[in-house]
């Protein structure tokens, strides 16, 4: 019997280099490009990273000014958000839009000056699976994005920062492994926006679709977070699905979502006894991997711990009213 192929792991890790061609020689897997040095190295350089085998995320900062040239590494898609000190730099010869990030697939070859301490966070995944989980999410094809063959795109001015910090997420608690490309693109998607306008959608598909998203969630024993999965698994795109939602109940998919199973956490913790579960057990069987930040949220929306509901609130069944013949 063949062995069964594993899922590679969610690697997690840091990076630190003195000189720069350490780090392009660290970087040969995905990038195939060269650094020149412009000036003498204030401190240490460093890399945090996170990969999955799909999707790989990283931030960088370079310890002295530096010159590159090259392109992301064959049959990949990179994208980058420069802090303050980056933008500053030359892009292709150009200055860097204030709302925009950077992009680069294998046909365009970047020509770059990064002044000292430039701080940059970037995305790198297979073109194939951007393009087609851009499109699946956004209900539109991903060719308008690169047909100038230019590195700039534009996202909206207010999603720029909530962008920068999604992705930054992903390298403190990544999510399971095979779902990095997807929590990389779903935000992408959003901070882009979509075309679709709230009027578009009538009230009354609005509403069903809102409830089959909801059934969705529930057949799929809470495991489903990301608004981006649950587009997919419905077939619209996730503008469509924010519309739905924000006509139904006034709020976005993915709060509603985290609603749901935080009050399905506090129903499993009211009611069974303490030595029969216990809260770890309960936030993985709700979809809760970060242990830290379900107790958070348990707590910002209950006003207790999740211990302190298993521990307290337990009681005998109660009596009820009884049935109508």
């Amino acid at each position: 019997m063949p062995a069964i192929s594993q899922p590679p792991p969610v690697i997690k890790g840091r990076l630190p280099f003195d000189e720069v061609d350490e780090y392009v020689d660290s970087c040969s897997a995905v990038w195939n490009q060269e650094f020149l040095q412009m000036d003498r190295a204030a401190d240490e350089g460093s890399c945090h990273f996170v990969t999955d085998g799909h999707a790989l995320v990283y931030s960088e900062r370079y310890p002295a000014t530096v010159a590159m040239r090259g392109s992301v590494g064959t049959g990949l898609v990179a994208f980058c958000l420069s802090d303050a000190r980056g933008r500053s730099g030359r892009w292709q010869g150009m200055e860097h839009p204030p709302n925009a990030l950077v992009w680069a697939d294998d046909r365009l070859e970047l020509n770059l000056l990064f002044p000292s301490s430039t701080g940059n966070l970037v995305s790198v995944l297979s073109a194939e699976s951007f393009h087609h989980t851009f499109e699946q999410l956004s209900g539109g094809t991903s060719d308008h994005m690169f047909r100038d063959q230019q590195p700039f795109l534009q996202v909206n001015p207010m999603l720029r920062g909530w962008l920068e910090s999604a992705w930054r997420r992903l390298i403190v608690s990544p999510p399971p492994t095979g779902q990095l490309a997807m929590s990389v693109v779903e935000p992408l998607v959003e901070a882009m926006g979509g075309g679709l306008r709230a009027s578009q959608l009538e009230k009354r598909h609005a509403f069903r679709l809102f409830r089959r998203a909801v059934d969705c969630c529930e057949d799929s024993g809470w495991q489903l977070s990301s608004p981006g999965e649950l587009s997919i698994l419905l077939g619209v795109s996730l503008r469509t699905l924010q519309l739905a939602f924000h006509a139904a109940c006034g709020t976005t998919p993915g709060r509603y979502l985290k609603m749901l199973r935080l009050n399905h956490a506090r129903h499993l913790l009211a009611r069974l006894r303490p030595g029969d579960t216990s809260v770890q057990a309960v936030a993985i069987e709700c979809g809760f991997m970060e242990f830290g930040r379900f107790s958070g949220e348990y707590r910002r929306l209950f006003g207790e711990l999740p211990s302190e509901t298993l521990y307290q609130h337990w009681s005998p069944p109660r009596e009820r009213l009884p049935q109508l013949s």
